[in-house]
């Protein structure tokens, strides 16, 4: 039996900064990732180049693109800071650079340039490492944890940590283990639905114009005939329908919105008719 004072599930940005946070505290850690390589999403984050924060030194505005239920995000970020986060990558020498819409991105190296960081952090701080190790149960049982997990052995630890994300990218291992693991410890579950995303439009012509990537436009929601929200910024058109930015933010708010949905799009919103 192996025991640890933390058991960490999930290897991703949020379990690998876990497990740093506490192993520089002297405690002994294990990650349990069930995927054959850890933060799958990471990789992927802007295309490959990661916006891994943002500048915006308003935490007000910052917390409000989160929309009403960002609220409970104040305590977190006032620990723990965006502008803490780009020096924590800094003081290990990763170069930053300011983009549109405040984004933050290393200046060279992407997403792996940012792993790199949190593994060899991992490994200075003795942090133990399980891959292709899913935890199958986490239950509460008389005050006491019991976790059971896929492993040649018994482990058992203090303390435990779920970073498991939510449902957002099934292929890269986020599929709800949460969400699990907090119903079997008496939690209510809120039903869950797609934010962040493209929307797929009833029209098919958008199709003709895949590919197309604007910037400095924006789209307003129309819902029986009366704007609800808009976006500036960038957009693209999909084959299926409308992506970039600016839609994955008013994703978010789309399973609210019942009746006639329209999207309006102005191309040069610096432009008045007149002119």
């Amino acid at each position: 039996m192996k025991n640890f004072d933390v058991l960490i599930i999930g290897g991703g940005p949020a379990g690998l900064m876990a497990a740093i946070r506490s192993a520089s505290l002297g405690k002994k850690v294990l990650i349990a990732e069930k995927n054959s390589e850890l933060a799958q999403k990471l990789l992927l984050a802007g295309r490959g180049r990661c916006n891994f924060t943002n500048a915006e030194e308003d935490i007000n505005i910052f917390i409000s693109k989160y929309g009403e239920n960002g609220k409970f995000l104040y305590h977190a970020f006032n620990e723990f800071s965006p502008a803490d986060t780009v020096k924590f990558f800094e003081d290990e020498g990763v170069k930053t650079v300011i983009e549109r819409g405040k984004r933050i991105y290393p200046a060279e190296g992407g997403g792996q340039k940012i792993l790199n960081v949190l593994m060899k952090l991992c490994k200075k701080y003795d942090v133990w490492i399980f891959r292709r190790t899913p935890v199958l149960s986490l239950k509460i049982q008389n005050s006491k944890v019991q976790c059971a997990i896929t492993s040649d052995e018994e482990i058992k630890a203090e303390k435990y940590i779920i970073a498991t994300g939510g449902l957002s990218y099934p292929e890269t291992g986020s599929t709800g283990d949460g969400y699990k693991f907090a119903q079997a410890a008496g939690h209510e579950i809120i039903k869950t639905y797609p934010a962040l995303v493209p929307v797929r439009t009833a029209e098919t012509f958008v199709k003709l114009a895949k590919g197309c990537n604007l910037r400095n436009v924006r789209i307003s929601v129309i819902l029986d005939d009366k704007k609800i929200n808009e976006r500036f910024g960038e957009m693209e058109f999909t084959n299926f329908g409308l992506s970039g930015p600016i839609i994955m933010e008013l994703s978010s708010y789309i399973p609210d919105w019942k009746g006639d949905l329209k999207f309006s799009l102005d191309l040069k919103p610096s432009l008045t008719p007149e002119i």
